[in-house]
């Protein structure tokens, strides 16, 4: 919880520019009087009042080459040419081949009920409308 300060006094904050947590002055106040916005001692930067540094970001990493193994895996021994051209009003059928425009050639792994295909391309399973 944020503590109570007044314009001026010396909290420690995350900074942006720095990258790491440093002292910095309190520039503007909620009305509860907790920090709003603060300047950094070291670099100046003017930003809002962060208590502590963001949380680091999931990588792909092996996530990613799963998705592309299960892809080669799932279209090995098929002419990849061959591939039916997505449109919404095409009706496609499970294990068959679809070239879309901006995904590339997928694979019908199933079909829904509710006029939709799921699709595994090379970056991942899409869900998609046909036969509308």
């Amino acid at each position: 919880m944020a503590t109570v300060v007044a314009l001026g006094e010396s909290v420690k904050a995350y900074c942006k520019g720095c990258k790491k947590v440093l002292e910095h002055a309190v520039i503007s106040v909620t009305a509860a009087n907790r920090p709003k916005s603060v300047k950094c001692s070291a670099c100046d930067d003017a930003h809002a009042y962060r208590v502590k540094e963001p949380a680091t970001r999931k990588k792909l990493g092996a996530k990613g080459v799963g998705l592309e193994r299960r892809y080669d895996e799932l279209t090995a021994g098929r002419d990849l040419t061959l591939g039916t051209k997505y449109g919404m009003a095409v009706q496609f059928t499970d294990d068959e081949l679809v070239e879309h425009p901006k995904f590339g050639v997928g694979l019908v792994t199933r079909v829904c009920v509710d006029q939709k295909i799921e699709v595994v391309f090379p970056e991942g399973t899409k869900t998609l409308a046909h036969g509308r």
